[in-house]
């Protein structure tokens, strides 16, 4: 007899091992075009298709070696769940990598620990925000690397156990020029820098040619006051997956790079009094938290973070001061740091909203919503009245797939707090999600109506307008978003008649 089972060759593909005690060296086994050798009773036969959930009838035709019996044997191999790694959805706005699962109707299958809702196929995709692992410059080749246990339960037979990883390289960025905070009175500047060979990139969506060595320029027109500029690297080859990498840098165009330089001495000069002053001595907490505050909104983060952990040094005793250093280490993308302070900081005092908010936006960031819930609501709790907590608990659901719960949690604020840029885009994404389109729309209209000069809530009710298919409604909300002077609509605008 041949015992066959189910299995994954060593790159991946599907196969059948197959063991038979009366098949000599030399045996071979086919099915359709697929051929394999038997060696010590063993061989392994690729499968043309990937083995279905449920039972797999195959035909395999034996041929022994010499005047040995040849025959054909009919085997059933039964697979009751598929679970592999999911690189599909690295290109998307927020980045992630998944599980894919199947198994058979009934089964109850968990991943890292939580459940998974199979659909009426036995089907569910399980996806995990890689965000904060991709987001910022670095001048190396990192990767993610990540693994998830798995439980399945059939509804007949026996549980199975595993483990389901997911490794990817993440494409390099380099950011040569210009700085990534830049003041210039020049209309237009170059954009230079380099990425991984294998990447293509993109400066906020437009192609960005990549010489064969990896560096990259390409120059670009300002538009007066700060405007963010967004590089992305991703891969160019579809058949080698590599998570993109994003980074940002700010431009500010005046008409007087002097004028701006004396503003920003005079802050420059506050922190430099500090300095003096922490240098004579003796040294006290709160000139170095007021000179870390100084260094903070001069984006001297590395200032910032050395004064404001010499204020918590000198007096340990103040929840503010390792508050303000995480603060510090959330701008400068330090998250792992960043929860080490604040969680110093809740056991000083953990009746403070703002900290258990702060480790929510952690936990955001790493792509962990439902610790985000957790954190928020004793956030919400704490400050009751602080919509801040609610706008950030709608996010973490968002994440989570229960737009509907987002929705409900801010569509009754007041008209003041509901017609807010960061309010309104949540609002239209939970519509999104919920493949409401027509009624992001209308939402966005209104909140456009009410707030005429408001140049961001007419980008995204024009974006909203575009994906309800109301051309009307885009061409006039991107000319009024133009006409206040926002540049995502001039850009539209510039586009309309191409």
């Amino acid at each position: 007899p041949i015992v066959a089972t189910a299995q994954l060759g060593a790159s991946g593909n599907e196969q059948l091992h197959l063991k038979c005690a009366t098949c000599a060296d030399g045996t071979t086994a086919t099915v359709g075009t697929s051929k394999a050798t038997f060696q010590h009773n063993e061989a392994d036969l690729d499968v043309a298709e990937p083995l279905k959930i449920g039972t797999n009838d195959f035909s395999i035709a034996i041929d022994r070696p010499g005047v040995g019996r040849d025959e054909t044997v009919k085997v059933t191999i039964p697979v009751s769940y598929r679970i592999r790694a999911d690189l599909s959805k690295l290109d998307g706005a927020a980045p992630s990598v998944g599980v894919l699962v199947e198994a058979t109707p009934g089964s109850t299958v968990t991943v890292d620990g939580k459940p998974v809702t199979l659909d009426a196929s036995g089907k569910a995709s399980v996806a995990f925000d890689v965000t904060a692992e991709t987001a910022g410059f670095a001048d190396e080749t990192k990767s993610i690397d990540r693994k998830w246990s798995y439980e399945v339960k059939p509804a007949k037979g026996d549980p199975a156990k595993g483990d389901v990883t997911a490794k990817v390289a993440i494409a390099m960025l380099h950011l040569d020029a210009p700085l990534v905070r830049h003041v210039t009175s020049a209309k237009k500047i170059w954009v230079t820098g380099r990425t991984s060979k294998e990447a293509k990139l993109t400066l906020d969506g437009d192609a960005v040619d990549v010489k064969p060595d990896g560096t990259f320029e390409k120059e670009v027109t300002l538009a007066d006051g700060e405007t963010k500029f967004t590089l992305v690297a991703s891969s160019a080859n579809p058949k080698a997956p590599m998570a993109p990498r994003s980074g940002t840098f700010l431009v500010r165009r005046v008409a007087n790079v002097d004028a701006e330089i004396v503003t920003a001495s005079k802050g420059a000069g506050v922190l430099a009094s500090y300095d003096r002053a922490l240098t004579i001595g003796p040294a006290k907490p709160e000139i170095s938290f007021e000179a870390g505050n100084i260094a903070y909104m001069l984006n001297n983060m590395t200032r910032a973070e050395e004064l404001y952990a010499a204020a918590g040094q000198a007096d340990p005793s103040k929840p503010e001061y390792p508050q303000a250093l995480a603060q510090g280490y959330m701008k400068a993308n330090k998250l792992e740091e960043a929860a080490a302070a604040v969680m110093r900081s809740i056991k000083l005092d953990e009746s403070r909203g703002v900290a258990w908010g702060n480790l929510a936006e952690i936990a955001m960031r790493q792509g962990r919503p439902q610790l985000a819930l957790q954190h928020v609501a004793k956030a919400r709790k704490l400050e009751p009245k602080e919509n801040i907590w609610r706008l950030l608990e709608a996010r973490a659901l968002n994440r989570l797939g229960r737009a509907q719960e987002a929705l409900d949690l801010v569509i009754g604020l007041p008209q003041e707090e509901l017609y807010k840029p960061e309010i309104v885009r949540l609002i239209i994404d939970s519509y999104g999600l919920l493949k409401q389109l027509d009624a992001a729309a209308d939402f966005a209209t209104k909140a456009t109506d009410a707030k005429l000069s408001d140049g961001e809530i007419a980008y995204e009710a024009a974006l909203a307008a575009q994906r309800a298919n109301r051309p009307a409604d885009y061409r006039r909300y991107i000319h009024r978003g133009a006409s206040v002077g926002h540049r995502g609509c001039k850009e539209l605008e510039a586009g309309l008649d191409k």
